[in-house]
């Protein structure tokens, strides 16, 4: 579209303005009617695509590997992970063990319910998964305590385990080597527990395996879930019956058991409740700061109700073409109405300032309006189609999240010209302003400050553009998707505690064909030094060759005898005996030099047997049966625990449980292979090391860690991509609008400087590039170029201050509406879309400020040149 173009293109936008307002009534009825219609539409016909994993092209060869591993092994993906803690493991145990019986019977929410290492196989063949050093240390403790113990399972109750502690005590003051701080520390809280009100129950399965105290005491479940991708919050359902299910059950913190949800189900839902929340929040913070923008900028209620209806209008149908020709939106593209909100109603500003200046210089609002539609009709159809350009560069990409995006709101584009093309003239020749005085204009023919200071301003922009080019080489990209979400959610705060105590799901996975090809894979990846264990089928047989472990435990269940006899049960009636037990106990820890081996556990116990003697009988007994329950209750069901693994089955252990074997076998794709790395795996470039070393014994791995840097890879030159065609083309554009290379590349050089800063100022705030806000620098492009558009022409029509004309405040005005739209993005709390939003109005904020500032100190050169070779 060359100079000699221009006034043709220019014509038919004021014949079609004129044409509209000519015909307002028709105007008025057919947008009534497409309006509705639109919104009947969307209403009932637009989906949600909530599967994050769909955000990249599922042509992409890890995607590829992905999808195989889901069809191999469905039941270990788009999983939902209950995490179950107990201030105990026999706590947290049996809330596990209550809550997986209870959702396996909800088949209408959950296709399958797993507990990992649970169950009558794991429970039989436990010790038998030992490394030989690890078990022989266990025997000998046990082998060490057995005295005890064996008195003990005799009498399960407060009296029996005062008599044994006083016992033990007596034996290692005679010389026996026992090893007692930890039974006595158990003992010792739980009495100090008591004697404050709480309940602390110990546990003996610590204790029988010598942990510490303070070790974990979690569980996990792994849900596979009904998930219907057509509805926003795919696994809300699920997790609400998880939650009902933890209700019904009396499972809550109060009574030891905290149990919380994530996994990729569980955060999907809570990134798609921030996101989706965030955005309705951003609109309508976004619609009333445009209108209040307007309110300021337009200086007149006509303007601001034809251009604020203009705008809804716009988004009405923007939203039904949306749904007409994509038919749902995506975690990305949702965000589309605040980005539309924001630039939609720039046409519509422009117009109706330009108008109000005709309008002052003594039109009639009619011819005004014609006369506007003719002055800024071409730059407002080239900044629609620069702007679209910014959206559509990436539609041609695989990131297909964004792709949709640019699709959507690059129509959005077209639509909101056509829109204010349309119906705003409709609007304002229907509503006329009111007859008054003519003011006179305000146009000054003085150059503005950034010419007449020119010099000043280009060597201040060469010094902030000095400064940014140094900065650049430290920006950054963000793979991890996690980083994206609201880090206050359940799902995402126990992922991270999860992460912190296993990198399981860091692990890579292969593929092989059998048993022999997996246990040789497996061998060949043992030997990489960024691997630290790798997992098949076999590694859930125990291995014991030479028949060590058998002989161990059968020697040992011979030394245990049985240990399964009956709990105490001892009545109120037996108080005074448990009174004497503790008293009896409370002075041996009292006397050198046992008191000063185990310091203050003889003086809690005779603090809280004072306390005891202050009650009356009844509450004392009532007191006393829960001290023993804190003591003693779970010592039967690890007793019994202990008496089964003492005698696992056969050599080999036993057949593997199917629901196992389903995990790691699949009939039509082969063994699963699981690799975990070594070291930190939070460090990108350990992780990449991990990977590589993986793919150089097996390329055809996946998991998450191929995921997160395969889709990062994508995604970057997704934005190239993007970048290159969104400057290509926009040139192309720029050079035909003005007609000479020399004209265009001036009107380009500020964006790409605002470009250069943008990414500067995001390197010194600290803000990397990530999946969502990558989108920028290409957008602002497209958006940026407007403002050099109607600048220069404007400048060309011979106005020496443009700044000072309609065109200079709309400019402002326009731009301060699309800030406040991109602003509003930044306070939402899903992290990715207020990263985008920041970004985006931090590029808005450098490229006007290059417009305006850069680019008229720039075209003054251009000028006095041309001016020059006149004169010559």
């Amino acid at each position: 579209m060359g100079q000699r173009h221009t006034p043709q293109l220019s014509h038919r936008v004021a014949t079609w303005v004129g044409f509209a307002a000519a015909r307002a009534g028709w105007v008025f009825l057919v947008m009534v009617l497409l309006t509705v219609a639109s919104g009947w539409y969307t209403a009932t016909h637009l989906g949600f695509h909530t599967d994050t994993a769909g955000l990249l092209s599922p042509e992409l060869p890890f995607r590829k590997l992905d999808a195989r591993y889901k069809k191999a092994f469905p039941q270990s993906v788009d999983t939902l992970v209950v995490v179950v803690d107990g201030s105990t493991p026999e706590q947290a145990r049996a809330a596990a063990g209550r809550l997986a019986a209870t959702l396996v019977t909800d088949t209408d929410h959950f296709l399958s319910v797993y507990r990992p290492g649970a169950g009558a196989y794991f429970e039989r063949n436990g010790l038998l998964f030992m490394d030989l050093p690890e078990l022989e240390r266990l025997a000998d403790r046990l082998a060490e305590i057995q005295p005890f113990l064996g008195h003990l399972t005799q009498d399960m109750s407060l009296t029996g385990l005062t008599t044994m502690l006083e016992r033990a005590i007596a034996a290692q003051e005679d010389g026996t080597e026992l090893e007692l701080t930890p039974i006595l520390t158990a003992f010792d809280r739980a009495v100090v527990a008591r004697s404050e009100g709480r309940s602390r129950p110990v546990s003996w399965q610590r204790l029988l395996e010598g942990e510490a105290d303070g070790s974990a005491a979690r569980q996990l479940l792994i849900l596979q879930p009904r998930l219907d991708y057509s509805d926003l919050l795919a696994g809300a359902p699920a997790m609400a019956a998880v939650r009902q299910a933890v209700d019904r059950l009396g499972l809550d913190e109060q009574g030891g058991v905290r149990v919380r949800m994530t996994g990729g189900v569980a955060l999907a839902v809570a990134e798609l409740t921030s996101s989706s929340e965030g955005s309705a929040r951003a609109g309508l913070l976004a619609l009333g700061l445009v209108l209040t923008v307007l309110v300021v900028g337009l200086g007149s209620l006509r303007l601001v109700a034809a251009s604020l209806t203009t705008l809804l209008v716009g988004l009405i149908l923007t939203a039904g073409f949306a749904t007409l020709t994509v038919g749902h939106l995506n975690l990305i593209s949702v965000a589309f109405a605040v980005l539309y909100i924001g630039l939609g109603v720039d046409f519509a500003i422009h117009l109706c300032l330009r108008q109000r200046e005709l309008i002052t210089a003594g039109s009639d609002p009619s011819t005004a309006m014609q006369q506007a539609a003719g002055g800024v009709g071409v730059s407002l159809v080239i900044c629609a189609l620069t702007t679209s350009v910014g959206f559509f560069a990436f539609i041609p990409t695989a990131y297909v999240g964004v792709s949709e995006l640019g699709w959507i709101a690059g129509g959005g584009m077209i639509i909101s010209l056509l829109v204010s093309l349309t119906l705003l003239p409709a609007l304002l020749v229907t509503w006329p302003p009111p007859a008054g005085r003519r003011r006179e204009s305000d146009v000054s023919d003085r150059p503005s400050w950034m010419v007449r200071r020119r010099a000043v301003v280009l060597m201040t922009v060469a010094t902030l553009t000095g400064i940014a080019l140094w900065s650049v080489p430290k920006a950054t990209f963000d793979r991890d998707p996690l980083h994206l979400q609201d880090p206050t959610t359940e799902a995402v705060q126990t992922y991270w505690d999860l992460l912190a105590d296993d990198s399981s799901a860091r692990n890579l996975v292969a593929l092989a064909a059998d048993a022999q090809a997996a246990e040789a894979l497996a061998a060949r990846f043992s030997r990489l030094d960024r691997v630290d264990r790798v997992i098949t089928i076999a590694d859930f047989s125990p291995t014991d060759d030479d028949g060590q472990k058998h002989d161990i435990l059968d020697e040992l269940s011979l030394l245990m005898g049985p240990l399964t006899a009956p709990p105490g049960d001892e009545s109120p009636a037996e108080a005074p005996r448990q009174l004497e037990a503790l008293s009896r106990l409370a002075t041996v820890l009292t006397t050198a030099p046992v008191a000063e081996r185990y310091p203050a556990i003889g003086t809690h116990l005779a603090d809280y047997l004072t306390q005891l003697s202050q009650l009356p009988g009844g509450m004392r007994a009532q007191a006393l049966q829960g001290l023993q329950d804190d003591l003693t209750a779970t010592l039967p069901v690890n007793l019994h625990l202990l008496e089964r693994a003492l005698n696992p089955q056969g050599p080999g252990g036993g057949t593997v449980p199917a629901d196992t074997v389903r995990r790691w076998v699949s009939p039509q794709y082969g063994y699963r292979v699981e690799v975990s790395p070594q070291g930190e795996t939070q460090d990108l470039a350990a992780l990449r090391e991990f990977l590589t070393a993986v793919q150089s014994v097996e390329p055809q791995v996946t998991g998450a860690p191929l995921q997160e840097l395969a889709a990062g890879d994508a995604v970057v030159v997704a934005f190239v991509q993007a970048f290159v065609t969104a400057l290509v083309v926009i040139l192309l554009m720029l050079w035909r609008l003005l007609g000479r290379l020399q004209d265009a590349m001036l009107v380009l050089v500020p964006l790409l400087l605002a470009a250069l800063w943008t990414v500067a100022g995001m390197i010194w705030l600290g803000i990397p590039f990530h999946f969502a806000n990558v989108i920028a620098l290409p957008l602002l492009l497209g958006i940026g170029v407007d403002n050099g558009i109607h600048l220069v022409h404007r400048a060309r029509s011979g106005v020496q201050n443009v700044l000072s004309t309609s065109t200079g405040r709309g400019i402002w005005v326009s731009a301060l509406t699309t800030i406040c739209g991109f602003g509003s993005l930044s306070l939402s709390p899903h992290v990715g879309t207020a990263s985008m939003g920041l970004v985006l109005t931090l590029g808005m904020v450098t490229t006007v400020f290059c417009t305006l500032v850069v680019l008229p100190a720039l075209l003054s050169y251009r000028i006095d040149n041309a001016a020059n070779k006149e004169a010559m």
